[in-house]
């Protein structure tokens, strides 16, 4: 995911390694905000990205925001 011949090319989290193998590490990452939403996958005739579909859609990233009411967020420093 993200990589070809060892060279990372997208953001990744910072993460402790608790243990390190030839085959694979254990990391900690902290905690950590994410989006899920649950989806009728017959209701996207059969397209795999339609839990991707339904937050960019509301974010606007595939037309109009879904998300019309104004919302404040508190920023952390």
């Amino acid at each position: 995911m993200g990589m070809v011949f060892g060279k990372i090319n997208v953001e990744t989290p910072n993460h402790e390694v608790i243990k390190a193998t030839a085959d694979y590490e254990i990391r900690r990452y902290p905690p950590a905000v994410v989006a899920q939403v649950t989806y009728d996958p017959s209701e996207f005739r059969g397209n795999k990205d339609g839990g991707f579909t339904i937050l960019a859609n509301y974010i606007g990233a595939l037309g109009n925001p879904q998300n019309t009411k104004p919302e404040t967020i508190a920023m952390i420093e």
